[in-house]
């Protein structure tokens, strides 16, 4: 584990729930597709990394700019890829 990697702060569910205005069990839907933000499982409990939210945030964010300049062309979406 690097210094970065140490310092990373990790949100919860709740917490990213919170975060996004959506109900933890929206979430849990994204995580079983892989549509939603990458994460680790230490245990049973979901952990985000907060880069990694944010990263995720401004892919969803050129996607939607995207769409909006180019409607008629598919865009693939910001989930996560397998």
């Amino acid at each position: 584990m690097n210094a970065q990697e140490a310092d990373e702060t990790w949100l919860t569910s709740q917490e990213l729930a919170d975060r996004l205005k959506v109900k933890v069990s929206t979430l849990d839907k994204w995580a079983h597709t892989g549509t939603g933000p990458t994460y680790i499982k230490p245990g049973r409990i979901r952990r985000y990394a907060l880069s990694e939210i944010v990263a995720w945030e401004k892919a969803l964010l050129a996607e939607a700019q995207l769409r909006r300049r180019f409607p008629s062309v598919a865009v693939r979406p910001a989930g996560r890829t397998v």
